[in-house]
């Protein structure tokens, strides 16, 4: 449990509420008590090679420090090491600066078969900006089926995100 005090602290998590990370408590007007929901978490490990818990996926050791970015990307703490790192760490889309909608956008436009130049015509993107993430679909094209899938954005498109990986552009 975290005890949060102060006007800075209670601003940065008043995001979090829209996403449901937190059950919240209030004790007071300036004090909050967090709990986690450990079921957000279970599917983290800790990245860092000299800690105990690295790699354990679900041993309880991973909470929420803080979230940034447009994106709003949870910032995740190792409670064994005090090492941070952002969930997004070891997947295709970290270190992405568009936001989700722009990254689905590219996804949509070339599963409709069209090309990366009419792509990045159509959302005013450079072509070499479509060209990488066609090859992070290239790379990863299960991770990137799967978050595709989960926004619903391969029902009912031309190509497959096997043909597309393997189209000639």
């Amino acid at each position: 449990m975290t005890k949060l005090t102060g006007k800075t602290e209670l601003t940065n998590f008043y995001n979090l509420l829209k996403y449901n990370f937190l059950s919240l408590k209030t004790l007071n007007k300036n004090t909050l008590t967090v709990r986690f929901t450990m079921s957000e978490f279970e599917n983290f490990a800790c990245l860092n090679p000299t800690c105990p818990d690295f790699s354990r996926l679900n041993a309880g050791n991973i909470a929420l420090y803080a979230q940034y970015g447009q994106k709003h990307v949870r910032l995740l703490v190792c409670k064994t090491c005090n090492k941070t790192f952002s969930e997004l760490k070891g997947t295709p889309f970290w270190d992405s600066r568009f936001d989700w909608d722009t990254i689905e956008d590219i996804y949509r436009s070339l599963l409709d078969n069209r090309g990366i130049r009419a792509t990045a015509r159509l959302y005013g993107l450079s072509k070499n900006t479509v060209k990488r993430y066609l090859r992070l679909a290239r790379k990863n094209p299960t991770i990137i089926e799967a978050w595709l899938s989960e926004r619903g954005t391969l029902a009912g498109r031309v190509l497959t995100m096997q043909k597309l990986v393997k189209k000639e552009f």
